[in-house]
């Protein structure tokens, strides 16, 4: 593939992920107001590690997982949950096709209806059926052009201490990524008796989101730094409720310049 093909292609992905994941906060109010530093926020945390922000199998993975999140919060009391619960599971077979880490993002959906409103098997059994509807249609193709090898669809965990991935990443990337981190769940911790149950709801599913993306490079053998990229859109979640929370508008100014600067050095010395 030509180089300036798949340039055009990973931001493009990232765009997209950028205006899938800010829809998804507006339309569950997680800031409170309408806002569009979610947009912005993804956009500066994937450009602070490089490798976030190439043509790779995790990042087109990550396109799926997004609309996974959506669905999954959208189905909280829909009179249509079950068709929702299968698409999510659909986009998360697909994303576990593309890139086998991602097996784990069923456990999204499966969190939501656990959390979200009564047991309904029906659901239950939409989502695994949408989950294992990819892996079916490959073993029928396998199967039919004689090709059929179980290793090729499903592989094996193998847990791991991950590689050192991170060993490019300067002080200052750290800071950016950190800092507005914890303003972040600070304001989330503090705001959390306020908010409206879907609302919380839709918090609760970015942790877990984020404790899956952290489990990921355990059961991976790799050691590069795109293995994380599904922490992407949790970061972002709470760097935005950083920037969008404060009264005083210094600080989100200070950490947005903060994140700006790293993103310049890390691109700089590299």
């Amino acid at each position: 593939m030509p180089v300036i093909l798949s340039v055009l292609l990973a931001y493009g992905m990232v765009f997209a992920q950028a205006v899938l994941l800010d829809d998804m906060m507006n339309r569950e109010r997680a800031f409170g107001r309408a806002s569009r530093l979610a947009a912005m926020s993804y956009l500066l945390v994937t450009a602070l590690v490089p490798e976030w922000s190439r043509l790779s199998a995790p990042l087109v993975a990550n396109t799926l997982a997004i609309p996974v999140l959506s669905l999954s919060v959208a189905a909280m009391n829909h009179r249509k949950a079950g068709m929702l619960m299968f698409y999510a599971g659909l986009l998360a077979g697909l994303a576990a096709l593309i890139h086998f880490p991602a097996v784990l993002l069923i456990l999204v959906p499966y969190f939501a209806m656990l959390t979200m409103g009564p047991f309904r098997p029906v659901v239950w059994v939409l989502a695994l059926a949408g989950f294992l509807l990819p892996y079916y249609y490959v073993c029928c193709l396998q199967y039919l052009y004689f090709t059929w090898d179980p290793a090729n669809v499903v592989k094996p965990f193998h847990v791991s201490l991950p590689g050192m991935a991170w060993q490019g990443v300067g002080i200052w990337t750290w800071l950016a990524l950190l800092l507005p981190l914890t303003a972040g769940i600070w304001h989330v911790n503090r705001q959390v008796f306020r908010m409206l149950i879907r609302t919380r709801k839709c918090w609760n599913l970015f942790i877990l989101g984020a404790l899956l993306a952290l489990s990921t490079p355990y059961l991976y053998a790799s050691t590069g730094a795109a293995l994380w990229l599904s922490m992407a859109p949790s970061l972002s979640a709470f760097h935005a409720n950083a920037y969008v929370q404060p009264r005083r508008r210094w600080a989100p100014e200070l950490m947005h310049c903060l994140c700006l600067l790293a993103v310049l050095l890390a691109y700089l010395y590299r």
